[in-house]
């Protein structure tokens, strides 16, 4: 197993890992992830319109309340879902990960500071085999999490 290998296999799992500990450049305070979703939110609230042409004609449709539209909405966009999704999936999984093992990650698929070996060596105390079997369940169990929080 190498580096490579891993990055092809859960590619998906490290973007959005990247996402999840990367400030965002709009707003520092946020990570990318949690920006994507504020915007999304936004578009879905306020979203561009030049002008509607029925605007001025009456209708016997019942008026719903904006929260409630706006809850509407936010369940049925598939985007937002996918965002919140990933986002609770990596914060589950990263609380019940050994603080060493996320460094590990953090070190060499986010920043990309080191290479396996030394991060392993750093973090783990163990040889670069071992910390590529450790990087391989964990995101494994990441992959997993995902997908039992998706329903």
């Amino acid at each position: 197993m190498n580096k490579r290998a891993l990055t092809v296999e859960f590619g998906a799992e490290i973007l959005w890992l990247q996402r999840y500990f990367k400030r965002s450049y709009v707003n520092p305070k946020n990570s990318q992830l949690e920006q994507m979703i504020f915007e999304r939110k936004q578009e879905l609230f306020h979203p561009y319109q030049e002008h509607d042409i029925n605007s001025g004609f009456k209708t016997n449709k019942k008026k719903t309340p904006e929260a409630l539209r706006r809850l509407e909405m936010e369940e049925q966009d598939n985007l937002l879902k996918i965002y919140q999704t990933w986002y609770r999936a990596i914060e589950r999984h990263l609380k019940s990960s050994d603080s060493n093992v996320v460094n590990v990650v953090r070190e060499v698929f986010v920043s990309k500071y080191t290479n396996v070996e030394c991060a392993g060596r750093k973090y783990l105390n163990y040889g670069k085999t071992k910390t590529y079997e450790i990087l391989y369940q964990w995101l494994q169990d990441l992959s997993i999490t995902f997908f039992n929080e998706r329903k």
